[in-house]
């Protein structure tokens, strides 16, 4: 079984990328002409601005907060491999775990921000010691992507 987002993760860079002209286009427009004034007569032009470019950085922290990846996720063959990275704007660097099935030990799910999170950690096992992997966040996986991943998982867990 293959997961791969790859579709899931460049909607994501179109919507951030949307959102960034969109704030852009309505600061300039605000600012420049007199539109505020007919809207909203008690704002002036500046708190308008303003409120804007707070708007913005409260969706970019919760943007943040989401920590959003790419995933790709295959079972196929004799190791599980799974290659993750941030679709954060500045973040480079990409991962890569593959556990030999017959190492593979298990997983565990864990949730953060009211649930709104959800992080996997892999387990294997060396020399008859659990290691785990860095937590993935999952946030990007639909529910039926998360379903499948855990019913693959656990197909292989030794738990």
């Amino acid at each position: 079984m293959t997961i791969n987002i790859q579709k899931t993760a460049l909607n994501i860079r179109i919507r951030k990328m949307i959102v960034i002209i969109g704030f852009t286009a309505l600061v300039v427009i605000v600012a420049i002409t007199e539109i505020i004034d007919k809207i909203l007569p008690d704002i002036t032009k500046t708190q308008a601005v303003f409120i804007l470019l707070i708007l913005f950085f409260l969706l970019a922290i919760l943007n943040f907060m989401m920590d959003y990846r790419y995933i790709f996720y295959s079972d196929e063959g004799n190791k599980i491999l799974l290659r993750y990275y941030s679709l954060r704007i500045f973040s480079k660097t990409k991962n890569s775990i593959e556990i030999p099935k017959d190492q593979f030990y298990g997983f565990e799910l864990k949730k953060y921000c009211l649930g709104l999170k959800e992080y996997v950690v892999l387990q294997q096992n060396i020399k008859n010691k659990v290691a785990n992997y860095p937590a993935i966040c999952l946030s990007a996986l639909t529910k039926k992507e998360k379903n499948k991943l855990k019913a693959s998982l656990i197909r292989f867990s030794t738990k």
